[in-house]
């Protein structure tokens, strides 16, 4: 609800200024933290030196400046190398999250003085940039020539964290994953589909169920991706285990896959006939009913969003997307 979000939203900006405060207590500079994420990079303070153009020696008094500061070792030093401790790991997430933020900074500057007179952030599923945010974008930019659009691509878990940060704007996530104390409103499905080879035997084929597809081998995607709810539904429910032969990281990766014939895969039916228009793969529509995954808007409140969001809001329920 509205206080909860209120709550989260002190509780962050509290986080914000602590950590402020102890960059300031601890005299960090932004030298210091990307000097340390180009040596644990580079797994070498001379090359990591190198990237902030610095000298070897000079790095590494920064290092140590930077562990007699924390009062902690950051890295554990031997004949083989350096590898990071465990309070080096945590330093390497948060100095990470605050360059990556840094960068977000400079750019919203440059779009400002460029003209830009707002800067909208959308976080979306692999299939619905792919397939359906291209057209999106180029309509509300011909409505919205000033306002400057960070699309990112990123499965459903990540744009929920993204969303509750305040670093997206509002996402497009599968139906699958918990979305916590974030609004949602349901804005269309997308159906499985399998991809075979054209030399595969099933190519003869324009459908099927998907218990006759279990006794090929399968190339399987990530398990943040909205085709593994279903897969491991349908394989318990047939007290039938999948053969998974690769796991992709992408849809064309999986396509290439297939298309060399290295198994079969369950993909986003929309992605895989047009990946099937130019390679050389068979796509076979999936009789089950459930075959298919939810698509869900989600921000933390909708209401308080700017006018130019809520128009893009609009234009990707608009879609009605059923494919």
């Amino acid at each position: 609800d509205t206080n909860d979000i209120e709550r989260r939203s002190a509780r962050q900006g509290r986080g914000a200024r602590q950590t402020m405060e102890i960059l300031s207590l601890k005299n960090f500079d932004m030298v210091d933290l990307r000097l340390f994420v180009y040596v644990v990079e580079a797994s070498s303070i001379r090359r990591g030196a190198d990237r902030a153009c610095l000298s070897a020696p000079a790095a590494s008094a920064r290092i140590k400046h930077i562990e007699e500061l924390l009062g902690t070792p950051l890295f554990e030093r031997t004949s083989k190398g350096m590898t990071l401790t465990t309070a080096g790991h945590a330093f390497l997430y948060h100095a990470r999250r605050m360059l990556m933020q840094l960068d977000e900074l400079g750019r919203d500057i440059q779009a400002y003085t460029r003209g830009a007179t707002g800067h909208l952030r959308v976080a979306a599923n692999p299939t619905v940039v792919a397939e359906y945010m291209p057209g999106v974008i180029h309509d509300y930019l011909v409505k919205h020539p000033l306002i400057q659009v960070d699309l990112r691509e990123r499965f459903s878990p990540e744009i929920v964290r993204f969303v509750s940060a305040g670093t997206a704007d509002f996402g497009v996530v599968s139906g699958h994953v918990h979305t916590e104390n974030l609004e949602v409103m349901e804005c269309g499905f997308v159906r499985f589909a399998l991809a075979v080879s054209t030399r595969h035997p099933l190519a003869a084929r324009d459908s099927i169920a998907f218990a006759e597809c279990m006794q090929y081998e399968h190339i399987v995607f990530q398990d943040v991706s909205p085709t593994h709810p279903f897969m491991n539904q349908m394989s318990t429910a047939l007290r039938v285990p999948l053969s998974m032969r690769v796991q992709a990281a992408n849809v064309d990766a999986m396509c290439r896959m297939v298309e060399a014939n290295i198994g079969v895969g369950v993909v986003p039916e929309p992605s895989a006939r047009r990946f099937a228009r130019s390679g050389g793969i068979k796509v076979l529509s999936l009789e089950d009913e459930h075959a298919r995954f939810t698509l869900l808007l989600c921000a933390r409140n909708f209401a308080a969003l700017p006018s130019h969001c809520q128009d893009m809001i609009d234009m990707v329920m608009a879609l009605n997307i059923s494919s």
